[in-house]
């Protein structure tokens, strides 16, 4: 049975295009968002059928982990949209509306209906050309490296060198320290870019782009942002480490200080969970030849890894998405990955247990180190 929360979040869902009707404005989806773009195509991206092969646990080959998928990473779009005679709004939440209409480039467009009811204050800026990369507030490390940061770098593919350097950038930013490094990594200076909730800016033009999946964004997405940070960061040769990335917030793994008396038995480095520059994790990840830990945003950084590299990835039973499998397919990495507890659904991902520690058998990891070349 559904709780009541879930019971009124699903009504209102239901009844959001009513909800829009009667505020003035209509809420498009992706079909409607490609109709109304159709003829500002600049760059497109066909989709891109995977078959992601089986997984099984490192301990026990007989069970599952992941079976045999066969998956479709959607087509990726940039659009330039030229404002002329319509009436073309920058909302809060980094959208873009077109004559009251509200686009959806990235996983829905419902929190228009809730700023809506907001009184918010925004000074205004011009600029000729507007870059608009993400339309949500919510944005961890993984949301903002494969969604906004990749955007950003198929943006600037799709551009000239001119425009790139003379544009504005606007969305609701996290004002973190990576999220100021990846911006200067790909050549965005600070006056460039603004947050789009304090700042209404107005515009000649834009550039968007939209997000294609939340578990497989495209692959050559990937390997372009891939190709355009390494020519940066220029990491060090590897020096062929294994390593044991912790957490100290949500997902920990029990016991783990048995776990880590394993893994220094068979010459891992222990990676505490602290801050790092984007230049520090790159390096980490670049020079390891085996990583294992606990599944968290920090194996986003296997985007720096070497071909070949194995990850080993710890979940808890209720929560075992599958980002990276998926990223060390698209990155030729070895993948594996264990769970202590019989598989209840494959790839299943209910938030609800999204905080749940990692319960391991220190025998089943001992076994498995031992048997790594």
């Amino acid at each position: 049975m559904k709780s009541p929360l879930s019971f009124v979040k699903e009504s209102l869902k239901n009844q959001s295009g009513l909800i829009a009707k009667l505020l003035g404005f209509k809420l498009l989806d992706w079909n409607g968002t490609k109709a109304v773009l159709t003829k500002s195509v600049v760059k497109y991206e066909t989709e891109k059928d995977f078959i992601l092969p089986a997984v099984l646990d490192i301990a026990t080959k007989s069970k599952v982990i992941f079976p045999e998928k066969n998956i479709t990473a959607p087509e990726t779009y940039i659009w330039k949209y030229n404002v002329d005679n319509r009436k073309v709004s920058l909302l809060c939440n980094g959208n873009v509306s077109i004559d009251k209409s509200v686009l959806d480039t990235d996983f829905g467009n419902l929190i228009v209906l809730k700023d809506s009811l907001k009184q918010n204050r925004r000074n205004i800026k011009h600029t000729k050309l507007l870059i608009a990369p993400w339309s949500h507030y919510w944005s961890g490390y993984y949301d903002y490296v494969y969604f906004v940061v990749a955007k950003l770098v198929r943006m600037k593919q799709a551009m000239s060198d001119t425009d790139w350097n003379n544009a504005l950038v606007a969305y609701p930013m996290m004002h973190s320290s990576f999220e100021k490094e990846l911006l200067t990594l790909i050549g965005l200076k600070p006056d460039q870019v603004v947050d789009s909730r304090t700042t209404d800016v107005q515009f000649e033009a834009c550039i968007l782009g939209n997000s294609s999946s939340w578990f497989y964004p495209n692959s050559t997405d990937i390997l372009s942002l891939k190709e355009a940070f390494q020519s940066k960061l220029k990491p060090n040769e590897t020096s062929n480490k294994r390593i044991y990335i912790s957490r100290a917030g949500r997902r920990k793994i029990n016991d783990e200080s048995a776990l880590i008396e394993v893994l220094k038995k068979y010459n891992f480095t222990i990676i505490e969970d602290k801050p790092r520059s984007i230049a520090e994790q790159a390096e980490l990840y670049y020079s390891a030849s085996v990583i294992i830990g606990p599944h968290g945003a920090s194996f986003a950084n296997i985007i720096w890894c070497q071909p070949g590299t194995h990850l080993i990835e710890l979940f808890p039973v209720n929560y075992m998405p599958e980002y990276f499998r998926y990223l060390a397919h698209i990155l030729d990495l070895n993948y594996s990955a264990y769970c202590f507890h019989p598989i209840l659904k494959h790839g299943l991902v209910d938030h609800a247990f999204v905080n749940d520690n990692v319960d391991i058998n220190i025998e089943h990891i001992d076994r498995f180190l031992s048997s790594l070349a």
